[in-house]
């Protein structure tokens, strides 16, 4: 049932900010396989990192980040520092994935 919290959750995002399917998955660089499982598999689970992609890929702002990431079991901790600067960018309206890599880049963060 969990599964199903995040995909409806996406679903609705997408409707209620009336963006593009397609323009999602492709800003959040996942592809149209990927996404599909995503929305259509009950018993698919992406990982932490997928879905924060797509999180930035709807412009979704720290709260709608944090209530996506909980359905999924997920959450942006507060002491790890990936984590902190992903809460920075989200707080600060940075969206594009690029400039997000390129700032966990310069702390010597993995890149998502």
């Amino acid at each position: 049932m969990e599964c199903f919290l995040y995909q409806e959750k996406i679903r609705k995002i997408i409707q209620s900010k009336q963006l593009d399917e397609v323009a999602v998955y492709k800003r959040a660089d996942i592809d149209r396989k990927l996404f599909s499982k995503i929305r259509a598999l009950p018993d698919y689970h992406p990982n932490k990192n997928t879905l924060v992609k797509l999180c930035l890929a709807m412009n979704l702002n720290i709260e709608e980040t944090e209530s996506l990431l909980k359905t999924a079991d997920y959450s942006l901790s507060k002491s790890v520092r990936s984590d902190l600067l992903l809460r920075y960018c989200f707080c600060q309206k940075i969206f594009d994935l690029i400039t997000v890599n390129e700032i966990l880049d310069h702390y010597g963060e993995k890149i998502i």
